[in-house]
């Protein structure tokens, strides 16, 4: 799947608790077939395997603004590559250097 989604969020209405490490917002995109009145993409608070598996309701953060700006009509699920490259320990430059 190849696509690009614009986002905007007002960062003075993000719920400061949800911030992990007092720095990272872990949010979930969902993106929809159907375009709706407020975009075709729901931005939603991340939530923990507990919240998941007691079905807790989603939080959803103020003054987000979402949608799909290109697709190539594809969606897949992305999963972990089976054959990354191995970072060498103690090494001092950077692969590309």
């Amino acid at each position: 799947m190849s696509a690009l989604i614009s986002m905007s969020l007002d960062l003075t209405q993000i719920d400061k608790t949800k911030l992990r490490d007092g720095k990272f917002l872990d949010l979930n995109l969902s993106v929809s077939d159907e375009n709706k009145l407020y975009g075709n993409v729901s931005v939603s608070y991340s939530q923990t395997k507990e919240q998941y598996e007691s079905k807790a309701k989603k939080e959803y953060p103020k003054g987000c603004f979402s949608k799909v700006i290109w697709t190539d009509g594809k969606c897949t699920k992305w999963e972990k590559p089976t054959d990354t490259p191995k970072i060498q320990e103690n090494e001092d430059k950077l692969p590309w250097e």
